[in-house]
C-alpha cells in the first residue's frame, strides 16, 4: 500500500510540473461548460421562468346525502391544486416554474387544449372518486402528459404525487396517481441542458490523453530503470498511477459538473447518482489512457494513439447530442463505445430523472466498472512484460 501511495504522489507531482497539460486538462473543459452555459443555458444565474399550465377534469359524481347535501371530494382535490398553485408561485423562490390551473368539463376538451399547447398536462378525477373514499377504498387519479417533455412532465407528475399524498393524510385512504402518456413532441429544455452531460465526458477525454503520457514520459526521459530499481511491484505502479490520474479526473469532472449546475443545467434526477456515473466514466477513461501509456515509446506516440481512440468517442459517443438523434448507422456505431453508455445514462438522470438502479442503469455501471478493472488487470500483466522485462 505504501508503494502505491508513493508512486501516486510521484505521478501527481510529475503531472503538475507539466503546467500546460495540467491547466488544459482542468480548465479547457470548464471553459466549455461556462461558455455553453452562458450562451445556451437559462441565461446567467437568475434563470428564466417557465410557466407550467395544468388542466383539471373533475368527473367525480359525488355522493348525495339526506337533505340534498352532496359531497364531492373531487372539488376538494381541485381546490387543493388551486391552493398549491398560489403557494407554488409565491413561496418557491428557487423554482423556475409558475403554476397555472385550468378547468375542463371533459377529457376531450382537455386533450384538445393539450394538443394546442394551452396546457402542459391535465389531471382527471374519476367519477367514483368520492364513493370509493367514503367506502374506505383506494382510488387513483390520472395524470396525462408528454414524457418526452422531460422538465415539465417530471414537475407535473411530482406535483400530482405530492397532492395525492397530502390528500391521503387527511384521514382518508391512499389516493394513487396513474400516469397516462400523450406523445406530443415538445422540448422546453435548452441546448445546454442536452449537451452539459456530454461536456463532462468530453472533459474526461482530456484525462485519457494525459494518462497516456504517464509511462510514455518515464520511458522518454529514461526513468523506467529507476522505476524497476525502486522495488515497487507492477501492481503498485499501475494502481499508484491510476489513483493519481483518477484524482485529477475527479477534480476536473466535479468542477465541470458544479459549473453546469450553477448555470442552471436541468437536473431532474439525483445528484449523488449522477456523481456515481461520472466517477465510473472517470475510472474507465483513466484506465484506458494508462493502457495506451504502457505501449507508447514516447509522449508524442502516446498522444497520437490516445487521440485516435478518443476522436470517434468525441463525435459518435453522444457528447454534443443524444445518440438517438443520430442517423441509424452512426447510432449503432455510437452505442459500441462504453463511454457513450455512461454519457447517455448521465443525460437520462439529468433530463428524465432516471436512476442507476434501473436495469439499464445497473448494466451501464457494472459494465464501466468491470471494463475498468479488466484494463487494470491487463495493465499489471503488460507492465511485467514492457516495464519489468529482463534487461
Amino acid at each position: 500500500m505504501t508503494g502505491i501511495i508513493v508512486y501516486a504522489t510521484k505521478t501527481l507531482k510529475t503531472f503538475y510540473r507539466r503546467r500546460g497539460a495540467f491547466l488544459s486538462t482542468l480548465l479547457v473543459p470548464l471553459f466549455l461548460v461556462l461558455f455553453y452555459g452562458f450562451m445556451f443555458g437559462k441565461v446567467f444565474f437568475g434563470g428564466t421562468e417557465i410557466t407550467l399550465n395544468i388542466g383539471v377534469v373533475n368527473l367525480d359524481q359525488g355522493v348525495q346525502f339526506a337533505g340534498n347535501f352532496t359531497l364531492n371530494l373531487g372539488e376538494y382535490f381541485k381546490a387543493m391544486l388551486l391552493n398549491t398553485s398560489k403557494t407554488f408561485n409565491e413561496t418557491d423562490g428557487r423554482s423556475r416554474f409558475t403554476l397555472k390551473v385550468f378547468n375542463y368539463s371533459t377529457i376531450e376538451n382537455a386533450t384538445r387544449a393539450f394538443e394546442n399547447g394551452t396546457i402542459d398536462g391535465f389531471i382527471v378525477i374519476p367519477k367514483n372518486f368520492t364513493l370509493c373514499l367514503i367506502s374506505n377504498e383506494s382510488i387513483s387519479i390520472y395524470a396525462y402528459g408528454d414524457p418526452s417533455d422531460y422538465v415539465k412532465y417530471s414537475t407535473f407528475t411530482s406535483i400530482c404525487r405530492e397532492l395525492a399524498i397530502s390528500f391521503s393524510l387527511r384521514g382518508r385512504p391512499i389516493v394513487g396517481v396513474e400516469e397516462k402518456s400523450l406523445t406530443i413532441k415538445r422540448k422546453t429544455f435548452t441546448y445546454f441542458d442536452i449537451s452539459a452531460p456530454g461536456m463532462i465526458l468530453f472533459g474526461l477525454l482530456f484525462v485519457t490523453t494525459s494518462s497516456a503520457h504517464v509511462f510514455a514520459s518515464e520511458r522518454e526521459h529514461k526513468l523506467i530503470d529507476r522505476i524497476v530499481m525502486s522495488g515497487l511491484s507492477p501492481s503498485e505502479i499501475i494502481l499508484g498511477a491510476f489513483i493519481a490520474m483518477f484524482a485529477v479526473a475527479f477534480l476536473q469532472s466535479m468542477l465541470c459538473f458544479s459549473a453546469a449546475l450553477t448555470l442552471k443545467a436541468c437536473m431532474v434526477g439525483s445528484i449523488p447518482e449522477a456523481i456515481v456515473v461520472i466517477l465510473c466514466m472517470a475510472m474507465f477513461q483513466v484506465a484506458l489512457g494508462l493502457l495506451v501509456s504502457i505501449y507508447a515509446k514516447n509522449t508524442k506516440t502516446a498522444e497520437n494513439i490516445a487521440w485516435m481512440i478518443v476522436a470517434p468517442i468525441m463525435f459518435l459517443g453522444g457528447i454534443w447530442w443524444p445518440i438517438e438523434w443520430m442517423a441509424e448507422p452512426f447510432k449503432t456505431i455510437g452505442k459500441v463505445f462504453p463511454p457513450s453508455m455512461g454519457c447517455e445514462l448521465l443525460r437520462a438522470i439529468m433530463l428524465k430523472g432516471a436512476t442507476i438502479f434501473s436495469e439499464k442503469g445497473l448494466i451501464t455501471i457494472t459494465s464501466l466498472i468491470a471494463l475498468s478493472i479488466a484494463m487494470l488487470i491487463a495493465e499489471i500483466y503488460l507492465a511485467k512484460k514492457h516495464i519489468f522485462k529482463p534487461r
